[in-house]
């Protein structure tokens, strides 16, 4: 099966305005190709794998030379991928295999991670003419099967990797224009606040993290690379069956998303495990969403939101993000239903 996506795949999405980048595309196809064989011999194999992978500019060859105007768009020099594969020996009853990825953000480069420099003197010509920077990009991805993994789940696992390769790459593009056009750092404050269980009983903890989730979802940069992402699945399931999945199913959560009724879910199993707990636990989650919300900013330099301090607990801190879950939860239906609209050819 071809996980490969075509450029004639490429060019449907020239006018939409969905946050899908198409110049990022061409990088998952660099990237897929050379992981393909690493991620087939570990399952093959009856052992973990971890490996640093560089991907260098002679791989990166059929971006600028196949489509030079995307390069210049987003001119990659180099990719380092750390990709970190592992078999579990248990059943998981959701899952059989699991895929997903990081994209790190642009530091400085004595931090020896993602970063800017001065083009190489080994690209073309045409392509310095118009560029004064490229991005040295570092990423992970993860590859995880479980013991009820069988041979004929290979190419939806492939799949999957192409899927979470094309959500990272639209993450790095967003990272490298806003840098290009000295704009704020990515705020990632949502992915971060809230997220650390210290000592909450699992239940409970599952219901909070069902908030924090939509929170992180409701990101601009997380719709952006969700529906860029998505677009990878479009290639290859109909609309009805992308609705059975998480992502779908997130959207119309959020979209419907009632406070009031979360924190009833919230407090009723707070109790089911100790009333003495209700109090005490609420505060604590509370205090560690805010603790991490600013300690965040203020290591990025981020500006404060004074209206979200002022929450002095629980209740009104989830209401005050109810308005924007319901929009995210809106606008990423909105771009899932558009995603699917554009004409395609099954691959």
């Amino acid at each position: 099966m071809n996980i490969i996506i075509k450029e004639h795949q490429y060019l449907k999405i020239l006018t939409e305005s969905l946050g899908v980048s198409r110049a990022s595309l061409h990088y998952v196809n660099v990237i897929y190709k050379i992981l393909e064989p690493t991620v087939l011999k570990f399952l093959n194999s009856n052992r973990d794998l971890n490996e640093k992978i560089n991907i260098d500019l002679n791989d990166l060859k059929e971006v600028y030379q196949d489509f030079p105007e995307d390069y210049i768009e987003f001119p990659i020099e180099q990719i380092v991928i750390n990709l970190n594969c592992k078999k579990i020996n248990k059943i998981n009853d959701n899952a059989n295999f699991f895929s997903g990825g990081g994209a790190y953000s642009i530091r400085p480069k004595k931090e020896k991670t993602t970063h800017v420099k001065i083009p190489s003197k080994f690209l073309p010509k045409y392509v310095t003419d118009e560029i004064n920077k490229t991005i040295i990009s570092e990423f992970d991805f993860t590859v995880t099967i479980f013991k009820n993994y069988e041979e004929t789940n290979k190419d939806d696992l492939l799949f999957l990797l192409r899927d979470a390769i094309s959500h990272e790459c639209n993450h790095m593009f967003e990272y490298y224009k806003r840098n290009e056009n000295n704009a704020p750092d990515v705020d990632n404050r949502f992915t971060w606040s809230g997220v650390k269980n210290y000592n909450v009983p699992k239940n409970i903890w599952n219901i909070w993290e069902q908030f924090t989730t939509m929170l992180y979802f409701s990101q601009p940069q997380e719709m952006n690379a969700m529906t860029q992402e998505v677009y990878s699945v479009s290639l290859r399931k109909s609309f009805e069956e992308f609705k059975q999945g998480g992502y779908w199913r997130s959207a119309i959560v959020m979209e419907n998303f009632d406070a009031d009724e979360f924190m009833d879910n919230l407090v009723n199993e707070i109790n089911k495990y100790n009333p003495d707990y209700i109090k005490p636990i609420l505060i604590n989650l509370r205090n560690w969403f805010i603790k991490d919300y600013v300690n965040y900013g203020v290591s990025e330099k981020l500006p404060i939101n004074q209206k979200l301090l002022s929450k002095k607990e629980i209740f009104s801190l989830t209401k005050f993000f109810e308005p924007r879950i319901r929009l995210a939860g809106k606008k990423l239906k909105s771009n899932f239903i558009r995603t699917f609209s554009i004409p395609r050819e099954s691959i």
